[in-house]
């Protein structure tokens, strides 16, 4: 059995495709499963980074994607060409059927797996705003193929990194202050008030991409703690699983942090429109404005430039609600 999925993957798109892809191979525990993805563009992690390594994807095959329409349309020809030589039972474009995902890409996908000579294609139906989590969506995806649900915990490595010790007798909290997108974050003046309302004896982890350095040093200026900023991914999560929750934007951090088993506590944008894109699980805290017009923009910056959707979080509410999930496990 020959699989091939064809996405495009940046960490949180991967990490939403866990339910989905633990259950593929419990179904099909022998398949080969191939993974066809856009490269990584500076600041991104790539699919490998993330889910290489765990028994999930035997194989990532990237897509180069050249600025150049004509470029990128040969690249993508020569593509499909290199993979027709392998004999595929199935193909699944593994796309989040919600915007601003559009029918048009589900369609040019669908179409490169044909020309990669897939006899079955798997793909979105419709793209529409749902209440569904994304990791829900792409699992029903996978109806067809009578797939059964084996969890959202990301696998451990085959190789896992040993890192330096944190400072002790601390609970460690990982803080990820920065976003891909401006509309999706929360001031580092409401971070601040939040994380000195805490407990002295928990320390905050700051977490990010090279992109996100100014703002995560920014945040350790008004609160100290540990700078874990540009480090590889295998680090990145080894560190957050010693993390005791998740204070955060809506970030692929936040995707990892829940697939790690910590309880997040995330800030929302109206960036969207539903749930969709909410961390995987229970027990977590999710801040959003309701009610606003805008709602659903889809925009990376605010068109309005209020960012009412993101300044409206109460630092109170907040405090309260990182209290109650930092608070020790009870036994018994």
């Amino acid at each position: 059995m020959n699989i091939l999925l064809i996405a495009n993957c940046r960490l949180g798109d991967s990490l939403v495709m866990l339910l989905a892809l633990r259950a593929l191979r419990l179904r099909f525990p022998d398949a080969r499963i191939v993974l066809a993805s856009e490269q990584a563009g500076q600041g991104y992690v790539a699919a490998q980074d993330i889910l290489g390594g765990r028994g999930l994807i035997d194989a990532f095959v990237p897509m180069e994607s050249p600025q150049w329409s004509l470029l990128r349309a040969w690249r993508r020809l020569l593509f499909c060409r290199r993979m027709r030589r392998e004999r595929w039972n199935v193909g699944i474009v593994m796309m989040p059927p919600v915007p601003p995902l559009t029918m048009s890409l589900v369609h040019r996908f669908s179409l490169y797996l044909w020309w990669c000579g897939v006899p079955k294609v798997i793909a979105p139906e419709t793209v529409a705003w749902s209440d569904k989590l994304v990791s829900e969506q792409l699992l029903e995806l996978l109806a067809p193929l009578g797939v059964q649900p084996a969890g959202f915990e990301l696998p451990p490595r085959k190789k896992m990194v040993v890192l330096q010790a944190f400072p002790e007798g601390k609970r460690l909290l990982a803080v990820a202050p920065g976003a891909n997108m401006p509309l999706k974050i929360w001031p580092v003046e409401q971070f601040a008030a939040v994380l000195k309302g805490l407990p002295e004896d928990v320390h905050p982890v700051y977490f990010g991409g090279e992109n996100e350095r100014e703002i995560c040093e920014d945040l350790a200026h008004h609160v100290p703690g540990t700078l874990f900023v540009g480090h590889p991914m295998a680090e990145v999560e080894a560190a957050m699983r010693q993390c005791r929750c998740y204070l955060g934007n809506d970030t692929g951090l936040m995707h990892l942090a829940a697939a790690c088993g910590l309880k997040c506590v995330a800030l929302f944008s109206g960036h969207s429109k539903s749930r969709c894109w909410e961390p995987f699980g229970a027990g977590h805290a999710i801040f959003r404005a309701e009610g606003l017009p805008c709602t659903g923009c889809l925009a990376q910056e605010c068109p309005l430039g209020t960012r009412e959707c993101m300044v409206h979080h109460d630092v109170t509410a907040v405090t309260r609600a990182l209290k109650e999930r930092l608070l020790p496990v009870s036994i018994g």
